[in-house]
């Protein structure tokens, strides 16, 4: 009886210890270069910037910055609005296991440098603000995860966007080069867009919920391939538009049941990994091009504008009906 009296007493006096937060710090506004671990800190946007860096601060750039980078933990990041926060690789940067959110305002800019991040346990991250994060390439792959809310990221690597769940809710994934991204699986949660080069490879299950989900495609050349399966649940749908000179493919066996709407730009389902629409789906085309490269099975398709093309030796067939106001149908021998 008294070990639990005491052990009440302790629940007691814990929860009645206030929350503890991290440190907030702003870096020095003279411009000057120096280490991330340097006393180059204030405590208020105005200075003085005479603090030592404490672990695991939140940190906030309100003037252009150059800082070397330290092996050291962080927590959350924020640049102000038309701040670039420059960043020179060393060491490696962890969160102490946790998710931290990389907040980039407005036309603020963010470059890591291709920083090594730590892949720890639970480190991860949230994107927020319309700026851009440029992540670049990684040595690692942290596994806590990242979502994307709004703004620019920029990769250039296949850990860039780290090897457990992703998350996108909006803004632009910029990517350069070829990659097989590590991220474990993908939720789609809001429209984003696609821009950059190369041919992406995304070979995890993409979840899109309940709700029509628009990919805008921007890249400039390559393409953007989803090689595992597209799932959704009742009126999840998924709409291409953009002017994108590449394709984005599917060569999953894709099972959401919405509409499929092509509005602009290419979507194509590739034969090389059998990539299908569901049997039961309906497929509107607006304008852009619908490829099909395998053989394909839907409900009804109606071509507004724009061009449908069937590839030689595929099969398209259509149990309901189709119906063509306008645009072209391409049959390829």
């Amino acid at each position: 009886m008294k070990k639990l009296t005491f052990l009440v007493s302790l629940l007691f006096l814990f929860s009645m210890m206030p929350l503890v937060c991290l440190a907030q710090l702003f870096w020095n506004t003279n411009g000057s270069s120096a280490s991330w671990t340097a006393s180059n800190w204030g405590t208020s946007g105005s200075g003085p910037f005479t603090n030592a860096w404490v672990s695991n601060s939140n940190t906030e750039f309100t003037a252009n910055s150059s800082v070397t980078l330290a092996t050291t933990s962080i927590g959350n990041i924020k640049v102000n609005n038309g701040v670039t926060a420059t960043l020179t690789a060393a060491g490696t940067l962890g969160t102490n296991g946790n998710v931290r959110t990389i907040d980039v305002d407005g036309s603020g800019y963010l470059d890591f440098n291709n920083q090594a991040i730590s892949a720890a346990g639970g480190t991860g991250f949230i994107k927020n603000g319309t700026g851009t994060w440029d992540i670049g390439s990684q040595p690692n792959a942290y596994t806590g995860g990242l979502t994307l809310n709004t703004g620019t990221i920029k990769v250039s690597g296949l850990k860039s966007l780290g090897s457990g769940a992703l998350t996108i809710n909006g803004g632009i994934i910029h990517s350069t080069g070829s990659h097989t991204f590590a991220v474990t699986s993908l939720t789609i949660g809001g429209d984003f867009t696609f821009s950059g080069t190369g041919a992406d490879i995304w070979n995890m299950t993409n979840n899109i919920g309940s709700s029509t989900r628009t990919i805008t495609n921007n890249i400039t050349s390559g393409s953007r391939t989803f090689s595992g399966v597209t799932t959704g649940s009742s009126g999840a749908g998924l709409t291409i538009t953009g002017s994108g000179s590449g394709p984005i493919i599917l060569t999953g066996t894709n099972i959401y049941a919405g509409l499929t709407t092509v509005l602009g730009g290419t979507l194509q389902l590739n034969k090389s990994g059998g990539g299908t629409l569901p049997s039961t789906n309906n497929a509107t085309v607006n304008g852009g091009i619908l490829q099909f490269s395998s053989n394909q099975t839907l409900n009804d398709l109606t071509l507004n504008s724009g061009t449908i093309i069937v590839d030689n030796g595929v099969t398209l067939t259509i149990n309901g009906n189709f119906s063509r106001n306008s645009g072209t149908t391409v049959t390829l021998t």
